[in-house]
């Protein structure tokens, strides 16, 4: 399936982390603050990671992507020029989603309409719908270095009458890591195409409706 195939992806951030095996000094970190862009303040973690961080709008997928990666590529050079090269023990890419239903009615949601995976609970004499709900797994890939964390469940929607589902997908590899710039950002890429298809994996088509209309 293309990467950007809806109209309204229901991407709320994207995050991507690159984690050193050793702290930065604090001196280099006080040298950076300055040169990083207002999107990517210096924090107390920098010493141990640096997290480039976007927050969609209405934008296309790759767009958000494309525009991403773009800048946080000129604030690592940043962060490179200034404390050279380390060695990075984890790479990560990180999509927050929030599925939004229309529900004038404020009636219960059937969750596998919108997405493939949900809880199962017991059928006892008074039982009801479910309000809220969370899932969290971890999980190898087949035949591959990386490591997918999955999270869904019931959130707060910022809509009157709609109901929101939250898909957050995190895939990251440990070890092993690229020691060049061009492969490290190859590496993400990589990770990124994977974090579609486990997303497609996840959505029904009643959810590509919605991204889509």
């Amino acid at each position: 399936m293309s990467s950007s195939p809806y109209r309204r992806p229901p991407i709320t951030e994207a995050v991507v982390e690159l984690r050193f095996a050793a702290p930065i000094e604090a001196e280099q970190v006080e040298k950076i603050k300055d040169r990083l862009t207002d999107d990517y303040p210096v924090t107390p973690q920098m010493m141990q990671n640096i997290s480039f961080i976007a927050a969609p709008g209405n934008q296309s997928s790759t767009q958000v992507w494309e525009e991403f990666t773009g800048c946080a590529k000129r604030n690592w050079a940043i962060w490179r020029k200034v404390v050279g090269w380390r060695e990075v023990t984890r790479v990560g890419v990180r999509y927050i989603n929030r599925i939004d239903v229309p529900n004038p009615t404020d009636s219960a949601v059937m969750i596998d309409k919108y997405l493939a995976l949900q809880p199962v609970f017991p059928e006892f004499a008074g039982s009801q719908g479910v309000d809220t709900f969370f899932i969290n797994g971890a999980m190898g890939i087949a035949n591959s270095p990386f490591k997918l964390i999955l999270n869904a469940g019931s959130t707060p929607s910022p809509m009157v009458r709609t109901t929101s589902f939250l898909l957050d997908i995190d895939i990251s590899q440990e070890g092993n890591l690229p020691h060049s710039d061009d492969a490290l950002w190859a590496l993400i890429d990589e990770v990124r195409s994977l974090k579609n298809r486990v997303f497609e994996a996840c959505i029904t088509d009643s959810s590509r409706e919605l991204f889509s209309s």
